[in-house]
């Protein structure tokens, strides 16, 4: 498994031709893969057919949102005092449709205690982001998270099931769990590295695609 990877143009090849070889600045086990390991992408893309590949792996990161449409959160979110939740139309089944705050969700106008359902739970409840950043995220800024990214405490975090498959629950910023709340405390349950806390972009130059933790992005979903 390749820990970087270069495009060098192949010994003898013509001008002009896209024939290339990978060449490392560090070998690694080629029986373990790196699950920190960025996306291989050119370090300089020398032609129309590297551009294409260069551009094609940002953009098969970035979730398919509808813009143009005056939501600035995920297609399946509201936004409500600058941020985001999902969707209470989906949250109650079509039944109390209009979103008056993090907690309550409305029937029908004018909105009363009459016509309201709610529930007080912070994170939990009516109070939570759109299945597409992560089950029972927290609500979060305007924008989305990358498809290989998850919400933790409003930032995105390249999924712990993607780096740790037996750990695949995040409880923290450095910190991958195998189960849920206070029992991820447990000695076994929880593994702890700085490389965990990363986004899931590639490196690869484009602002939408960050490598680093970083806010939901409102490019990917408002132009």
């Amino acid at each position: 498994i390749l820990s970087r990877v270069e495009w060098s143009p192949v010994a003898g090849a013509a001008a002009g031709s896209t024939d290339r070889w990978y060449t490392t600045a560090a070998a690694q086990s080629s029986t373990t893969p790196d699950p920190f390991a960025a996306p291989a992408t050119p370090v300089a893309p020398a032609n129309d057919v590297d551009l294409r590949w260069f551009n094609q792996a940002s953009e098969a990161l970035k979730p398919s949102e509808a813009k143009g449409d005056g939501n600035r959160c995920g297609d399946d979110e509201e936004e409500c005092g600058g941020l985001c939740y999902k969707r209470c139309k989906e949250l109650t089944w079509g039944q109390y449709p209009i979103r008056t705050s993090a907690f309550t969700c409305c029937k029908q106008h004018p909105c009363t205690l009459l016509n309201m359902q709610g529930e007080l739970n912070i994170c939990g409840g009516f109070d939570v982001a759109g299945d597409s950043e992560g089950k029972k995220a927290c609500p979060h800024t305007a924008g989305a998270c990358l498809k290989d990214e998850e919400l933790h405490l409003g930032m995105c975090y390249k999924k712990c099931s993607i780096m740790e498959p037996r750990f695949p629950f995040r409880f923290a910023a450095e910190t991958c769990c195998n189960t849920h709340g206070l029992m991820c405390f447990a000695p076994g349950n929880a593994v702890t590295s700085s490389q965990y806390a990363i986004g899931g972009g590639g490196g690869d130059g484009d602002p939408d695609t960050p490598k680093d933790v970083h806010w939901p992005i409102s490019d990917l979903t408002e132009s």
